[in-house]
């Protein structure tokens, strides 16, 4: 792991706290109105029309928490953009290393096909050691094949 990954890591953990401890203190905030309301008010006034003029004195309180959820819906926007950023980014160097592994990979073929050639013209020339002349030339002319379609084959063409 890099100092940037631990330092990512460090980060996720104090935002993953973070909102963790946001979402906790607007539970027991919640939950201090609900048990206020259940206490104080139906005790307080018996006539339920009485204790709706005493909720209405809470309208802020209520605009308050709304204003908070709307915050935390911005703050999940800008996390959720930023995260889809890094993941683009990551993409985008996951795919140039995937294509220098293509390019290695083709350059690697490359390179077997004329060492298979050269081969196969060797054991031509030298009579077959053993092997049957046609087979090498059926050899030797599907390796100039995967040449051709290589590009190697238009320099090395067989005597």
């Amino acid at each position: 792991m890099t100092s940037q990954d631990r330092q990512n890591e460090k980060t996720r953990q104090w935002q993953n706290a973070l909102i963790i401890g946001f979402i906790l203190l607007i539970l027991v905030i919640y939950s201090a109105f609900c048990i206020g309301y259940g206490f104080f008010v139906l005790k307080a006034w018996p006539n339920l029309s009485d204790a709706g003029n005493f909720g209405d004195m809470y309208g802020a309180f209520n605009a308050f928490v709304s204003g908070i959820a709307m915050m935390g819906v911005v703050v999940a926007i800008y996390l959720q953009k930023r995260q889809n950023t890094l993941q683009a980014n990551e993409l985008k160097q996951q795919k140039r290393e995937l294509q220098r592994a293509a390019s290695a990979h083709q350059q690697q073929v490359r390179m077997l096909a004329m060492s298979a050639y050269i081969h196969a013209q060797a054991v031509r020339q030298a009579g077959g050691y053993g092997m049957d002349l046609d087979g090498v030339k059926l050899y030797s002319g599907e390796l100039k094949k995967i040449l051709e379609q290589t590009h190697l084959a238009k320099s090395h063409d067989s005597p």
